[in-house]
């Protein structure tokens, strides 16, 4: 067996007594080597935890948790092997389209299509939180040791002539490798090529507003941990933030695993001051862990997929505000584990694609 998938269907698995999947949902896909592997050490044991800050946005993204689920409703495991059809049993509004795929009611563009969905939600929360004896405990931060809220503060970044004309020009590049300046319709062979570098322009664009807010806040005594989602972009922060003096910690994937954490540490020593990271999540920069001192989480980036068409960004689909509001989610969680004040800034550009996507994400609009 050379492969992933092949060691986890046909391996043998260890065994043990206990098992906590943490960040269970990376299980959501049942059919990917990582749930075959875990479901075949979850086989033998005597009890399974699954914690999760983000379990799913969707019915049909839970059958991960098909024994949670088969406990709280009395039957066995097997009768939710096919998962989607259980599913429908319970009388959740899903479909099985033209092509074979599931898909959740409360996913539809259409209002009309979506009625219903937030019963369908309330009866899985009832299934998982309900009863004498639930199968699930949620709990915040605040019900378990009053941790105040999240401070999470959408701030407008306003382009300067000379960056807006920039970034129309990179809009135009954008819409004309998408084909739309011709025939209107999106070109999908050069629409993941053409949004990345769309979306990497616009965020090297926003680099000095970043800067200046990391600044002010250094200047009040505070860490500043900055979230980007581009090598680029990260080079140029920390060279910006290097050339005023201050010592900057980098957090990537081109890391090995030892390197992220002497560079994590530096930063909870306060060795560095300044944090810039590309990982969602996997890593812990909150306030307290070796030294008090306050800290805030900027995210340049707002992380997802970009609308294909509309000059004034309409709304992302109710599938990107899922994706954005859960990738939001675990990057402001990589420095809120503290029982201190933290701040979280979510920097968007005013009059730009990702202003609207700012708003959807962080207040639901």
């Amino acid at each position: 067996m050379r492969t992933q998938k092949g060691i986890a269907k046909f391996g043998e698995a260890c065994e043990f007594d206990l098992i906590v999947f943490d960040e269970s949902h990376k299980l959501r896909n049942i059919a990917s080597a990582k749930s075959a592997l875990a479901r075949g050490l979850s086989a033998n044991a005597d009890f399974i935890i699954w914690m999760s800050a983000t379990a799913g946005q969707d019915p049909l993204e839970l059958a991960y948790l098909s024994p949670l689920l088969a406990e709280s409703t009395g039957v066995k495991v097997s009768a939710l092997k096919d998962f989607e059809e259980w599913t429908k049993d319970q009388g959740i509004g899903v479909v099985k389209g033209a092509f074979g795929k599931w898909a959740w009611r409360g996913s539809s563009k259409d209002l009309k299509e979506r009625a219903g969905s937030d019963e369908d939600l309330e009866k899985i929360h009832r299934m998982l939180f309900g009863g004498r004896i639930p199968a699930g405990i949620r709990r915040s931060p605040a019900d378990i040791a009053g941790w105040p809220e999240i401070n999470r503060i959408l701030l407008p970044v306003a382009l300067d002539g000379g960056d807006r004309a920039m970034y129309e020009r990179a809009w135009c590049e954008f819409r004309e490798q998408l084909g739309l300046e011709h025939s209107g319709k999106a070109d999908g062979k050069n629409g993941l090529v053409a949004r990345l570098r769309f979306r990497q322009k616009a965020s090297l664009l926003r680099t000095a507003a970043t800067v200046d807010l990391a600044l002010e806040l250094l200047e009040q005594g505070q860490q500043v941990a900055i979230s980007v989602a581009f090598m680029e972009t990260m080079a140029v922060i920390r060279d910006a933030l290097v050339k005023e003096g201050f010592c900057v910690a980098e957090i990537h994937g081109r890391l090995t695993p030892a390197e992220k954490e002497a560079q994590r540490l530096g930063f909870q020593h306060g060795r560095q001051t300044v944090c810039v990271y590309t990982v969602e999540e996997g890593i812990s920069l909150h306030e307290g862990e070796y030294n008090a001192a306050k800290r805030s989480n900027i995210i340049h980036d707002l992380v997802g997929v970009v609308p294909l068409v509309g000059d004034d960004a309409p709304r992302p689909q109710p599938a990107q505000r899922v994706f954005h509001d859960e990738t939001i989610r675990h990057v402001a969680g990589r420095c809120d584990k503290s029982d201190g004040s933290y701040w979280g800034f979510v920097m968007f550009a005013v009059a730009i694609i990702n202003m609207r996507l700012g708003w959807t994400t962080v207040l639901g609009a």
